[in-house]
């Protein structure tokens, strides 16, 4: 009777456990449907600046940019809502979707920063080659990690190898390399005068913020990805895309309506007063070209 009584409450404790674990699994399921919904929010919110500052404007590679950081995650989330996939390739579109994501947002901010540096050769080759590195990393860790994804059925037990947590450790100190470039051009710029050049704040504040929030959610990734239960492991990813998608397109509209609202010149030579050209001219946004 003793026995029978053990077995009992053995049998009971692994039923709670799997229960605990497919609730873990729908909630997962769960965090697409909320950052799907955050993010068609943000896309109505940012309509009408959509049309003013992006629609209304010439064909030109920051233009291609903002449609693929807009619009890209909104495909890539409702794929992932609406297409019954496997554990492993739930995982794959999700990590690879945020890798291009990535490098759609830091290839803009690469942009902002090289205008903010008045468009140093050397310091270009030295941000490219840094971002193709940390490219090559985050692929070799997404290509030898996502293989090795164990699960059961409704993704129950998934087991996330440590080697994903480079994905989010790799882009967390890229970021870290271009806020350091950001904040370093601002305090040169306060120690020659040239602080409250409007279009400089707004590079600045923008740049802020797109490393705070992809910080951010990077830090918590590589947290889930080690200590949080297997099963909850991936449930950054989808939140990362909503965000990415979110903050990237600002990075391009807010830039492109503080120019218009200045009516800023769109070179060196339409400047009459004195400004240095280096930190100035290049702001403009139909400058922010490679």
């Amino acid at each position: 009777m003793r026995n029978a009584t053990v077995h009992d409450v053995q049998l009971s404790t692994l039923d709670k456990i799997s229960y605990a674990e497919v609730l873990q699994s729908q909630e997962s399921a769960r965090s697409v449907v909320a950052a799907l919904c955050l993010l068609l929010y943000d896309i109505l919110l940012t309509t009408r600046h959509e049309i003013e500052h992006i629609w209304l404007t010439p064909w030109a590679r920051t233009k291609v940019l903002y449609f693929f950081i807009r619009y890209y995650p909104l495909f890539a989330l409702i794929l992932l809502n609406a297409h019954s996939m496997s554990c492993q390739e739930w995982i794959l579109v999700e990590g690879i979707s945020a890798l291009l994501l990535e490098i759609a947002v830091e290839l803009t901010l690469i942009l902002r920063i090289n205008a903010m540096y008045g468009g140093r050769r050397k310091l270009m080759k030295l941000m490219m080659s840094v971002f193709l590195l940390q490219i090559v990393v985050m692929a070799a860790g997404l290509g030898f990690g996502v293989p090795k994804i164990m699960s059961r059925e409704l993704c129950v037990e998934t087991a996330l190898p440590v080697g994903l947590v480079l994905y989010s450790v790799v882009s967390i100190a890229y970021e870290t390399f271009l806020f350091g470039l950001t904040i370093a051009r601002y305090v040169k710029a306060m120690h020659d005068g040239w602080s409250d050049v409007i279009l400089l704040a707004v590079l600045v504040r923008d740049g802020a913020w797109a490393f705070a929030i992809i910080f951010i959610i990077m830090v918590v990734n590589a947290l889930l990805f080690t200590i949080a239960p297997a099963t909850l492991a991936a449930i950054g990813f989808p939140w990362l895309l909503a965000l990415l998608g979110a903050v990237g397109p600002r990075l391009i509209t807010n830039l492109r309506a503080q120019s218009k609202t200045n009516s800023m010149p769109s070179s060196a030579s339409q400047i009459d007063f004195a400004i240095p050209t280096d930190l100035y001219a290049p702001i403009d946004p139909d400058d922010l070209e490679p």
